[in-house]
């Protein structure tokens, strides 16, 4: 993601558009990707993309489309949703996590890979997507906050491969 994008998502949360509005957009433009195509399209004056922008959009939504179809950067608007939201989860200090796992968590795991990882990055609130990977064999694999935690059988076996061949290395 750009700098430029980044720049975008905090502009997005500092003008107050809510996070509903987003979400709705960012569905709209998923759904009607002709949207987008037309908004990037060079050969369309911006007289008329305008119009169009007020013909569907509100408000702030309309004028931050606007921004970027002015300054050539609407092909940036799916990552500065993406900026928005990890700088809205950073201000309410809510961490985004991944766990992989064979057999479903019990809820005593979940409970104590959520106290973990709030420990780990004194954050308030996780939120935990879950899925299930048959290639860990047993265990589970949780990435959050750029970091990956193996606690796989795969990935166990792994450490212990290292721990042998490493002891009988020169």
């Amino acid at each position: 993601m750009t700098q430029t994008a980044n720049n975008y998502g905090k502009v997005l949360y500092d003008i107050s558009i809510s996070k509903e509005e987003i979400e709705q957009t960012a569905k709209l433009i998923k759904e009607e990707p002709r949207l987008l195509e037309i908004l990037q399209d060079p050969t369309i004056g911006k007289t008329k993309k305008y119009k169009i922008i007020d013909r569907i959009f509100d408000g702030k939504m309309a004028s931050f489309l606007k921004l970027l179809c002015k300054y050539g950067r609407i092909g940036q608007l799916a990552d500065a949703f993406t900026a928005y939201h990890e700088y809205y989860d950073k201000q309410h200090g809510i961490l985004r996590g991944q766990v992989y796992y064979v057999n479903p968590l019990e809820k005593a795991e979940k409970e104590q890979i959520v106290q973990f990882l709030k420990e780990k990055f004194s954050c308030e609130n996780v939120l935990l997507e879950e899925e299930r990977d048959e290639a860990l064999l047993g265990g589970y694999l949780l990435k959050a906050g750029g970091i990956e935690y193996d606690f796989s059988y795969e990935g166990r076996l792994r450490q212990m491969e290292k721990k042998l061949t490493g002891r009988w290395t020169l």
